[in-house]
């Protein structure tokens, strides 16, 4: 199961990229989201279209102090699309995510 995590994030601003997957495969995907953060947060999981220029869905998903948020869920990918996690706010604080996807047969 890919990983994709990315830095941890001291004050970001309101739409910072936190993860991003990349151009994934065409198929089932099973897929787990994780945010953490040392406040109180609200991030955005997006999946974004296959050139990344428009956003298909969204999800807040909130995380609380010093406990992360997440979701997991099984979805169709067309292929190049991209799941990402964004800051919905600034944060005062640090923050991190992670994105884990797997194929589903």
């Amino acid at each position: 199961m890919p990983w994709r995590d990315d830095a941890i994030y001291t004050n970001p601003v309101a739409n910072t990229v936190l993860v991003d997957t990349g151009p994934l495969p065409g198929r089932r995907t099973l897929v787990l989201v994780f945010v953490w953060a040392d406040t109180g947060i609200e991030a955005i999981l997006q999946l974004r279209d296959a050139t990344n220029g428009a956003t298909v869905a969204s999800q807040i998903i909130p995380a609380v102090l010093g406990r992360e948020g997440g979701v997991e869920f099984t979805i169709n990918v067309a292929q190049n699309q991209r799941f990402r996690v964004l800051t919905r706010a600034d944060v005062t604080g640090q923050v991190q995510a992670s994105i884990f996807t797997d194929r589903v047969d």
